[in-house]
């Protein structure tokens, strides 16, 4: 079993470099990404084909569609299948199923429709985003 000396240090580009320890992770991860995203608002958190998305915006799309999933999903508690091409919208969807207690499932497109449908229903979800 490995200990805190033995974990490697983490490079997480220009927001610096920290020690994995267990103490680092009692929180939820939207709850530990906030202050990062908060403090590093107007860089560049998502580049694509479509442009860049600031961390800002990546926060606001995710508590946007965290919002609505509270307000007409509420009493549901299964998976959130997202059916999304890697990108800004993914992450956004990602971060709003975290931020609502809710477990994301990620389906590929490229995948046979049976094996998707068989996923879905594998996973209990109740909500999905395309």
């Amino acid at each position: 079993m490995l200990d805190d000396d033995d974990i490697p240090p983490v490079d997480f580009g220009d927001v610096g470099v920290e020690r994995l320890s267990q103490a680092k992770f009692n929180a939820s991860l939207p709850a530990a990404l906030e202050p990062r995203m908060e403090a590093f608002a107007d860089r560049v958190a998502v580049a694509g084909p479509d442009g860049d998305v600031t961390y800002r915006e990546l926060n606001r799309r995710a508590n946007r569609i965290a919002h609505w999933i509270q307000r007409h999903h509420a009493a549901e508690d299964g998976a959130i299948v997202l059916l999304l091409e890697q990108g800004a919208s993914f992450l956004a969807g990602v971060l709003a199923a975290l931020k609502t207690g809710r477990v994301y499932v990620p389906l590929d497109a490229d995948h046979p429709p049976q094996r998707n449908t068989d996923i879905v229903r594998d996973a209990d979800a109740t909500l999905s985003a395309r």
